[in-house]
């Protein structure tokens, strides 16, 4: 897929977006959702504020809208992680683990440095698909990637290792 660079904000953009940011930060959701809606009326071209928009819509228990954002972020740059990640998501919450793993594999592909996609496939693989093997190896590929390993999925592989090494025994 070829991405073109990140346009850049128009004049009063930046401040508008700091801003928005911040109040999403503080959880006002209602006057944040203002700001990126403004944002995204102005530059749709930029997936920043979808992306954005999409977690204020999530907040407010609002899926389906928060998804037409993430989709929308992704369709302005198809290597957004943020986006991807959150589409992974919402696609493993509703059953749908091929897209979910799609949306997970095309993060990483873009930026194999983005953990979190990292950590839900490893989820994904170990809890909703059943491939303990390939589970074990993003949980691995995740820890590898933090400053200081996370101690929940140390637990987490060190479980996963003693079924790996039970099923092999039979």
């Amino acid at each position: 897929v070829q991405v073109l660079p990140t346009p850049p904000l128009q004049p009063g953009n930046q401040a508008l977006f700091d801003r928005a940011v911040a109040l999403l930060r503080e959880q006002q959701y209602e006057s944040a959702e203002v700001l990126f809606q403004e944002l995204t009326s102005s530059q749709p071209e930029l997936a920043g504020p979808w992306v954005n928009l999409g977690h204020v819509q999530l907040a407010q228990g609002r899926a389906e809208e928060a998804q037409a954002a993430f989709a929308q972020a992704l369709q302005a740059n198809p290597k957004n992680c943020d986006a991807h990640n959150q589409m992974g998501l919402m696609a493993r919450r509703e059953g749908r683990f091929s897209d979910a793993e799609q949306h997970y594999l095309s993060c990483l592909e873009a930026n194999p440095g983005y953990h979190h996609a990292r950590l839900n496939l490893g989820i994904l693989y170990e809890l909703y698909m059943g491939r303990l093997g390939e589970a074990l190896a993003s949980y691995h590929d995740y820890q590898a990637l933090l400053a200081r390993p996370d101690d929940r999925v140390n637990g987490w592989v060190m479980d996963l290792e003693r079924r790996v090494a039970s099923v092999a025994k039979r």
